[in-house]
């Protein structure tokens, strides 16, 4: 009996192990950071072979064109404020949207420099911040928001879910215990992310979900962008905002993708599909009321690229292509603004 048991322990350890090594593959060749295929620190910075180098290095933290904190004359710096969307790592770095921008605004005559100080999971409050810390350094002429799923993620925790943290007896936010190496093995391998988000979807379209955010969130938006945009002008640089795009648009409802809904529970589960198109509708319209409140100009990424399936690579993230989409949108409406 023991014997039998043992071989069924073994059968059931290598049937695993077999399906870890096949998803570990297959999520690799899809452009992800896994167990056994890691990203080296030095594939953080690349070269085109043309020569141009690509941070994140050393007194340099962002992911662009490598150049010196000294701006040459006559030229215009742009700065990125964005997450993932921008900072997108799947992606080499000369296929960004943030580098593609350089490069059509270099095309169009212009001597433009775009630092992308995108950073994943850094929401709008955060970007600010940043900002502030490196501006005095860099000296950004143009600062440009591209924000949408982390602010509607953020919202939706504080106003459909009681808040953004469980406090301790004593008042402070409670810390969780770090898990034992077991544990960090197990939730490190690919085959528990995939559980993980597949269990996290089917719970998810079975529970009453909520299809809006409310007006109180849509007003702490619309202060964020504001406390954003006088940040800007405090480092004197001008404000320049996005509306946000996603995979998938009212009319897509009844035919969401499996990869769509999958990426849309994995980090939230209070808003349904319907609350999601119904929250990008309601902060893009945000993001057009501030902009022209406050003078400021909107480019409408939203409107070129919403809904178009084929430019993403999951319902917020772009393909190259999509990259390429951006920077064509973003560079055509800079250049009228200027004038050019």
């Amino acid at each position: 009996m023991g014997l039998r048991f043992s071989a069924c322990c073994l059968l059931i350890a290598l049937y695993l192990g077999s399906l870890e090594l096949a998803l570990e593959v297959r999520a690799h060749l899809r452009g992800y950071e896994t167990l056994l295929f890691p990203r080296a620190a030095a594939s953080r910075t690349s070269q085109e072979p043309n020569g141009t180098r690509f941070g994140p290095v050393e007194g340099f933290p962002f992911r662009s064109a490598i150049v010196s904190a000294q701006r040459q004359p006559q030229t215009t710096r742009y700065w990125i404020a964005s997450s993932s969307h921008a900072q997108d790592t799947r992606q080499r770095p000369e296929s960004i949207f943030p580098n593609l921008l350089q490069r059509d605004l270099r095309a169009r005559g212009e001597a433009a420099e775009v630092l992308n100080a995108a950073r994943a999971g850094t929401g709008i409050e955060r970007n600010l911040e940043q900002l502030t810390e490196l501006a005095p350094h860099w000296q950004p002429d143009v600062v440009i928001l591209y924000q949408g799923s982390l602010e509607i993620n953020r919202l939706s925790q504080r106003y459909l879910a009681g808040g953004p943290a469980i406090e301790a007896t004593n008042g402070a936010p409670a810390e969780a215990s770090a898990p034992n190496p077991v544990v960090r093995l197990i939730e490190s391998t690919t085959l528990y992310s995939l559980l993980k988000t597949n269990v996290t979807t089917r719970i998810s379209v079975e529970r009453p979900l909520a299809r809006e955010l409310g007006p109180e969130a849509l007003q702490d938006f619309e202060a964020t962008l504001r406390e954003f945009i006088r940040g800007v002008r405090e480092q004197r640089a001008v404000p320049v905002l996005c509306t946000f795009a996603a995979m998938h648009d009212r009319g897509d409802l009844p035919d969401f993708s499996d990869d769509a809904v999958s990426s849309i529970f994995r980090y939230n589960p209070h808003l349904s599909l319907e609350g999601w198109i119904d929250a990008i509708e309601n902060i893009n319209a945000a993001i057009r009321r501030v902009g022209a409140e406050e003078e400021v100009l909107v480019v409408d990424v939203g409107q070129a690229l919403g809904g178009r399936s084929d430019l993403f690579v999951d319902f917020v993230h772009f393909t190259a292509d999509g990259h390429a989409a951006v920077a064509g949108t973003l560079a055509t409406a800079l250049s009228k603004s200027s004038g050019g």
